[in-house]
């Protein structure tokens, strides 16, 4: 029997170490997961394989703009921590959290208080392709009559067994269904 696929089901450390701190306990929390740890893989398996060859072609030029491919990794660093966000469900709050430095956060919603959560992918942001990330998820949670839009890039649609962690956004959205929250699915 052949294997078909991989799954590293990817983690985010300080989002264990957020919930435990505000007091909750992780094994009531449903956790969905969007850790940066997937972008950097991925941005090692590209740099693996373009690395060897950019240095031998160009190795002036690499070393001569060296500040400015240092300066390239700072900014998609913040780009793509601004860009990822974990959703967590325990019992009736859904809780948003972004364990990265600077844009470190936690918010909470209550269930009934969510007239509406909206997941859909984003076209319009500029950097994707620039940084490398080719597609970038939202999660729009439309509560006490205002919305907020929070990124989860790193959490991917259901690839049957090829995901870079264990939840996907297709569980994450059949996780709202069943807490009876009306759901607008638009990623394809």
């Amino acid at each position: 029997m052949f294997t078909t696929g991989f799954s590293l089901k990817l983690k985010s450390e300080n989002v264990d170490k957020i919930l435990l701190k505000k007091g909750y306990l992780l094994e009531e929390c449903e956790i969905f997961y969007s850790p940066i740890t997937s972008w950097l893989v991925f941005l090692f398996m590209m740099l693996s394989i373009t690395f060897p060859l950019l240095i031998l072609g160009f190795e002036h030029l690499f070393f001569t703009f060296g500040v400015y491919i240092l300066s390239y990794f700072i900014m998609a660093y913040i780009v793509m921590v601004y860009l990822d966000n974990t959703p967590v469900l325990v019992k009736n709050e859904l809780i948003i959290i972004n364990p990265y430095f600077p844009f470190r956060y936690f918010k909470s919603y209550q269930i009934e208080e969510i007239q509406k959560v909206k997941i859909d992918k984003s076209s319009s942001f500029f950097l994707s392709w620039l940084f490398l990330f080719f597609r970038i998820n939202y999660v729009e949670i439309y509560a006490n009559e205002s919305n907020r839009r929070f990124y989860c890039s790193s959490l991917d649609l259901d690839s049957y067994d090829e995901n870079w962690t264990e939840k996907t956004m297709d569980d994450f959205q059949y996780s709202l269904l069943v807490r009876g929250v009306m759901l607008e699915f638009e990623l394809d």
